[in-house]
């Protein structure tokens, strides 16, 4: 169930990812604390699983953030995962395929996602943000040339040995995405 928890923080739109505790058990025993520290014997060995796991088991690389908890009781993993950029949706696990491997997280549940879900996120994957978008038919005679004198500069400044300035203006925009040919 870990990497159906991955899958869904990934997909689920809008929830900007999720935490994963390990080292803790549901206590039925007492109405107090719902959950009893356990710990992790091997809290390096875990760490290592979890990001080769995350890293190979979907269909595209995952890159939790671990942190240990040290506590009486054992250690405990902190995991987080990222929202995947709408572009990367759906994240599977390719094992069991797109259709049966792909998961959105509903509540405190991990749902696999219906065909409505998929078509969700593949519908999102073609939204851009406002500035994200090209304006139709720009050239780069529609830029400002003393902008893009700037911009080299500025780049320039940051790293001089940046390829795209040995550019012209035109390839220098088509490589920064602003015109496209």
């Amino acid at each position: 169930s870990f990497l159906e928890t991955v899958s869904a923080y990934c997909n689920q739109p809008g929830l900007g990812g999720g935490y994963i505790l390990l080292g803790i058990t549901k206590n039925g025993e007492t109405r107090d604390f719902k959950y009893a520290i356990t710990g992790i014997s091997d809290p390096d060995k875990l760490q290592n699983e979890i990001t080769s796991q995350c890293r190979q088991c979907f269909s595209l690389p995952i890159r939790p953030i671990i942190k240990v908890i040290p506590h009486p009781q054992g250690c405990m993993l902190l995991v987080y995962i990222a929202e995947a950029n709408a572009h990367e949706k759906p994240v599977y696990i390719k094992s069991k395929g797109l259709e049966e491997g792909a998961y959105r997280r509903i509540g405190s549940s991990d749902q696999i996602c219906t065909r409505e879900d998929l078509d969700l996120l593949y519908q999102l994957r073609s939204r851009r943000k406002y500035d994200e978008t090209l304006v139709e038919n720009a050239s780069s005679a529609d830029f400002d040339h003393q902008a893009i004198k700037q911009y080299r500069q500025e780049r320039a400044r940051i790293k001089p040995d940046a390829s795209e300035l040995n550019y012209n203006d035109e390839d220098l925009l088509r490589a920064l995405r602003a015109i496209e040919t």
